[in-house]
């Protein structure tokens, strides 16, 4: 996480160490002036999704996983009324390739999980985005 005045000069950067490989996906401004990271974590063959919450000046507030077999982060997206809305996608590891399903996570302020839900498209194919 890198952040830059106007003229692109790096004011502070982090590196945020992780066990296995992490892949992020999307990055957003927190209501307090922090930031908020997501991508796919893999260790050992398994994938979750993770989450870090940073303050302002970079450092880990709170770091999640959450592990449904997801195969791919998505998008978190901040809520006006608190907490986060976080989207993957599940591969359904069917005998027919590409079968998927959306899941569609609400998160609190905290990163704890307060519901689950799941969508499928008509063939099973579809996009957290």
């Amino acid at each position: 996480l890198v952040k830059l005045d106007n003229n692109g000069n790096i004011i502070w950067e982090k590196i945020y160490e992780t066990e296995g490989w992490f892949h992020g996906f999307c990055m957003g401004l927190t209501i307090d002036g922090g930031y908020i990271l997501c991508g796919i974590k893999a260790i050992n063959h398994l994938a979750a999704i993770e989450v870090i919450k940073t303050r302002e000046n970079g450092e880990i507030e709170w770091k999640k996983f959450y592990t449904e077999n997801l195969s791919l982060s998505g998008r978190i997206i901040w809520q006006s009324e608190g907490g986060y809305m976080l989207v993957g996608t599940r591969d359904l590891d069917t005998s027919v390739a590409n079968q998927y399903e959306t899941l569609l996570f609400r998160l609190n302020e905290n990163g704890d999980t307060l519901w689950t839900k799941t969508f499928q498209g008509p063939d099973h194919n579809c996009s957290p985005y």
